[in-house]
């Protein structure tokens, strides 16, 4: 698929080498380029072949979409689970200033309602 979609703006490897925006986005994005702004490690200066465009559109790809749910998806059972990540921490007397303690995370009708 990804292939296809390349081969149908890039009849050949040159064609690649003589595009200016994928050679600034990867300029842009790599740690080695002359824009570097975000300065991802390992990430090619430029992009000089279709195979090169298509491994590095297939990461992207894969990184936005399958990654992402794989790792993300499982934690919304602990995520949702409000003493893991309450929304909002309460000052407590009981607790000083410089410590954390359970009577800090709300109670269960806060709970309830921040769900």
């Amino acid at each position: 698929m990804m292939t296809d979609y390349v081969d149908a703006y890039y009849p050949r490897d040159g064609d690649v080498k003589r595009d200016i925006e994928v050679q600034d986005f990867a300029s842009e994005v790599s740690d080695e380029g002359r824009i570097s702004k975000v300065m991802l490690r390992g990430f090619p200066a430029t992009i000089d072949t279709k195979e090169q465009l298509i491994d590095t559109f297939t990461q992207i790809i894969w990184l936005m979409t399958g990654q992402h749910a794989s790792v993300n998806y499982p934690m919304i059972d602990y995520i949702t689970y409000v003493p893991n990540t309450p929304l909002k921490l309460y000052d407590s007397e009981r607790v000083h200033n410089t410590t954390f303690g359970p009577e800090r995370l709300p109670n269960r009708g806060q709970a309830a309602v921040s769900l």
